[in-house]
């Protein structure tokens, strides 16, 4: 038993599936297939604009949607968007954790220059008195060496992107 389509423009005789034979109304062709799916989606538009409680779950959506930061994936992590609340907490949150950075590393750098001059002056045999007269031009001429060194090193040149 054949149908006519009910495309207006298609209006052919099809075989319809045998499975849903008592209800397809559209031929197999793609430009039909294409017409029956617009006109699903426009009656389930026009039923769902009827219902209140579908219109606020929907205003509510596009409002979380356009408060979302723009050129996001969704398949990126949520936890980061979801944790820091806003761009400002956000912003206020790395500004902390840069401060206590600066603060370590701070500490770490003091540390060191300390076990280097108690490294000098215990090598050079040095008292309290004759420190600072003996370790700190020795300091400033390993220092100048170190520098010069660096710049000649091929290492170097790799880390500036000279080589």
């Amino acid at each position: 038993m054949e149908k006519k389509c009910k495309n207006p423009r298609c209006q052919c005789l099809f075989a319809p599936d045998r499975f849903n034979r008592h209800h397809q109304e559209y031929c197999p062709k793609a430009e039909c297939k294409k017409l029956r799916d617009a006109i699903r989606r426009k009656r389930w538009r026009d039923k769902k604009k009827q219902d209140p409680e579908y219109l606020i779950q929907e205003v509510k959506r596009v409002q979380k949607f356009r408060r979302k930061p723009q050129g996001k994936s969704p398949r990126q992590s949520k936890k980061s968007v979801a944790s820091s609340g806003s761009r400002q907490n956000q912003a206020e949150l790395s500004e902390k954790k840069l401060a206590i950075h600066l603060l370590e590393l701070r500490g770490c750098l003091y540390q060191q220059q300390m076990i280097i001059t108690g490294l000098v002056a215990h090598l050079l045999g040095s008292d309290l008195p004759e420190l600072l007269d003996t370790v700190t031009p020795f300091l400033q001429r390993c220092r100048q060496q170190g520098q010069d060194i660096y710049r000649l090193s091929p290492v170097t040149d790799l880390i500036n992107g000279i080589g």
